[in-house]
């Protein structure tokens, strides 16, 4: 596997999972491409006011807030991969979780998808395949689950 996309949200699954990706990418001397997904703003938005929130600033904060959970979650994935030598590249993405992987998965190539198991929404869940049938509708690759 010489392109692992490691998708994390700083759970202890997804460190594990940052484990076996690094795991992955040792074989194979390949590289890994770590993703943490923000929701879209409309999502943050409606979470927002569903929480009593509805002020222009406080859909600025949740914004804010899910991009500093999501630098918090790429640099611990890093930190995992860098200790054990692997060659990494970290970015967030904006947007469906379920969508955004199968689309920088296709668009980068990548030969597997792992994930923590935590956190995994049911539109991803769906998306990526449930664990039990294995099946794999984000097609352009294998997707391992990590609980």
């Amino acid at each position: 596997m010489r392109r692992v996309l490691l998708v994390t949200d700083g759970s202890p699954n997804a460190l594990r999972a940052a484990r076996t990706a690094a795991q992955l990418a040792q074989r194979s001397r390949g590289e890994v491409l770590v993703i943490y997904v923000i929701p879209p703003v409309q999502a943050l938005a409606k979470n927002t006011v569903s929480k009593g929130g509805a002020g222009l600033n406080t859909i600025v904060d949740a914004l804010r807030d899910a991009m500093q959970m999501g630098h918090t979650a790429l640099t611990q994935a890093a930190n995992i991969l860098a200790q054990a030598g692997i060659s990494h590249t970290a970015r967030l993405e904006q947007g469906v979780p379920a969508t955004v992987i199968c689309q920088v998965s296709r668009s980068e190539s990548c030969d597997a998808i792992v994930i923590g198991s935590a956190n995994l929404d049911r539109t991803t869940t769906l998306a990526l395949g449930e664990t039990s049938k294995r099946q794999n509708n984000c097609d352009s690759c294998a997707v391992i689950i990590v609980s």
